[in-house]
């Protein structure tokens, strides 16, 4: 596939692979035959999309071991939209809190909207951090620690903690708390039991009301926001809040359409990115088994659910710049201090006026942006 492929507008599917014989199976011929796949269920034809999905298993077997995993990923991902019946939950949030930290595009984009934020906050007079899906809340354990470790945690804290998961607040509330104690860190946690897209206005105008110097923290949660200008509002709702600062990071890829061949495209193209990186990590056989599950699981979301259940709704870089300047935001103009001395590794880190992009291969694979 060209790399241009899932830039340009105007690129459409052929109508047929045409004939490919094993021998002849590379990347790109695989990709024919999973764009037959999707082409047979966009046209409801299940029989022939079972067809081409055994006959592409078939094909694949003298392919090597990364190739034949990548294509046996995304083949049973078209799958599930014709059987969508297990769904994209708690194996995969499993995954997440084990490869985060550790896989390059998520771990320098989080590591980046950490410093970012840090900068922000150091000596910062009674300062109000929103987090937006805080989970365990150990993200902002490890920013308490880093100011800390440096003499600069803020005179006064408020924590607002979004997410819809209890239990998980509760365990935030109650580590933070700890670790604020010990610091002798004056601090207060609120949390909000929520998915942030369904706040009511009367919760927004609560958050207003707290006082303080408000900050709001997004470390990959706003790609779960989706359908009908959901993320917008959300975006519109945070400038409503007159941050001193927006702190985001988020993978870049173009998940957000409907259109499931154009979606294979973008998917192709970034997951086969993600087993590049996973290539050149020196990394054990187990935790490189469970990458390969984490990304399963994520194609599995993209191609094989129903619009209204999918939960990885990828915006590119850009589109997440352009959301936000509709939103009425603008460049912080203090990125550049706060995140200077950004890595760079396996990915090239670029740093521009409102973000830091991480690629590969020419590719943006992750950001972290920071607007006010």
């Amino acid at each position: 596939m060209p790399d241009s492929l899932a830039r340009d507008t105007g690129w459409a599917p052929p109508l047929s692979a045409g004939p490919i014989k094993p021998a002849d199976m590379s990347e790109n011929g695989v990709l024919l035959r999973l764009l037959d796949m999707a082409q047979c269920i966009e046209r409801s034809d299940e029989d022939g999309a079972f067809v081409a999905f055994v006959d592409l298993l078939d094909r694949i077997q003298p392919c090597g071991t990364d190739l034949r995993t990548k294509t046996q990923c995304f083949a049973q991902a078209l799958l599930k939209n014709i059987d969508w019946k297990t769904g994209h939950g708690s194996l995969h949030g499993a995954l997440f809190e084990s490869h985060a930290d550790r896989f390059p595009p998520m771990k320098l984009a989080a590591g980046a909207a950490g410093t970012i934020l840090g900068g922000l906050l150091e000596r910062c007079d009674d300062a109000v951090l929103v987090d937006i899906g805080i989970g365990h809340g150990g993200r902002i354990a490890g920013l308490f620690r880093s100011l800390a470790g440096r003499g600069a945690l803020p005179r006064a804290l408020t924590v607002v903690g979004i997410d819809p998961c209890d239990g998980a607040l509760a365990e935030a509330e109650a580590t933070l708390s700890s670790l604020a104690s010990g610091l002798g860190l004056p601090f207060r946690f609120l949390a909000m039991p929520s998915r942030v897209e369904s706040l009511t206005a009367a919760q927004w105008d609560g958050f207003r009301s707290i006082g303080g110097r408000i900050f709001v923290n997004a470390v990959f949660s706003l790609h779960h926001v989706g359908g009908h200008g959901a993320k917008d509002a959300v975006l519109r709702n945070v400038k409503s809040l007159k941050p001193e600062a927006l702190v985001i990071a988020e993978p870049s890829a173009d998940f957000e359409t409907d259109d499931l061949l154009r979606r294979l495209a973008h998917a192709w193209r970034f997951y086969g990115a993600c087993f590049g990186i996973l290539d050149r990590m020196d990394v054990s056989q187990e935790e490189r088994t469970m990458a390969r599950m984490f990304f399963g699981q994520e194609i599995m979301d993209v191609l094989g659910t129903p619009a209204d259940r999918r939960g990885e709704r990828f915006d590119t870089a850009s589109r997440w710049l352009a959301r936000l300047r509709d939103a009425g935001f603008q460049a912080h103009p203090d990125l550049r201090r706060a995140s200077a001395g950004q890595p760079g590794g396996i990915l090239g880190a670029t740093l521009h006026d409102d973000h830091v992009g991480f690629d590969f291969a020419g590719q943006v694979m992750s950001a972290a942006i920071c607007v006010r």
